[in-house]
């Protein structure tokens, strides 16, 4: 057995390092009754919007949503409550 020549390696690094690097990132964190969010742009680090949903399939659940600058008071965060009655 023959270890891989450099050339071999060479020829993926180029071909990976050509590919199209995404400029937004979605990161999830999920857990058995909740899903937390935030969209990130990968040119400058910044957040472009975060979130969670929490106690999914309960009668409390919510979510909430918080887009760009809504941090420092320029946007608008929502919350979005379950409604709370249930079906027959």
């Amino acid at each position: 057995m023959t270890a891989p020549t450099s050339t071999s390696t060479s020829s993926a690094t180029s071909s990976a390092s050509s590919a199209s690097v995404p400029t937004r990132v979605l990161v999830l964190n999920s857990g058995s009754s909740s899903l937390k969010y935030q969209l990130i742009d990968m040119r400058d680090g910044s957040r472009l919007a975060q979130g969670l949903v929490e106690r999914i399939g309960e009668e409390t659940s919510r979510l909430v949503h918080t887009p760009l600058g809504a941090e420092d008071g320029a946007g608008a965060r929502r919350t979005v409550r379950s409604p709370t009655t249930r079906p027959p």
